[in-house]
């Protein structure tokens, strides 16, 4: 099963910026279940052909907090969508800004899983915040571009919307 890296086609460097966070050293950051297609994706996003290698950025620069990176990854229109709270976040600087002033303590994600084939991708992520680890899953939609278009985002338990970002965020 093969493992890869945090791209370093995004910086030049590697999003890692000469280090390597906590999850690099330890354990792999993505296995593929299946191996996709070599049809190469349209994207204009530098490096990356298939959709798995895209929504791996996407992860590697969100625990990085290199919301540059992450921004590169997102398209204009991107929406987000959080079922168990009924959250929906319209376009990329409103997304940033939900990551950013959303999620203000401290925690990290480590990728259990990506599979992606054509412009749909899907993660299992473990994602550890103030109230310990929970599994998440993940589903990617990318545009012609390569740019991420849409992300559902589901959790194990429903729960209610934190009081902390009902302002980043419309209900549906």
């Amino acid at each position: 099963m093969p493992c890869v890296r945090p791209f370093p086609s995004l910086t030049g460097r590697g999003l890692c910026r000469g280090r390597e966070p906590r999850w690099c050293s330890r354990r792999p950051v993505v296995h593929f279940g299946v191996e996709d297609s070599d049809a190469p994706l349209a994207s204009t996003l530098p490096g990356m052909t298939k959709a798995h290698e895209v929504v791996a950025a996407y992860w590697a620069a969100a625990e990085a907090r290199d919301w540059d990176a992450f921004a590169a990854l997102l398209a204009d229109d991107v929406v987000y969508r959080g079922p168990q709270t009924r959250e929906q976040v319209r376009g990329r600087e409103a997304y940033i800004r939900f990551n950013v002033e959303g999620f203000t303590y401290d925690w990290h994600i480590a990728v259990r899983q990506i599979v992606g084939e054509d412009l749909h991708a899907a993660s299992w992520i473990e994602f550890t915040g103030r109230e310990g680890a929970q599994p998440g899953l993940c589903f990617f939609d990318l545009g012609n571009d390569g740019r991420i278009t849409r992300i559902t985002d589901f959790w194990p338990d429903p729960y209610e919307l934190p009081a902390s970002r009902a302002h980043l965020v419309e209900r549906y």
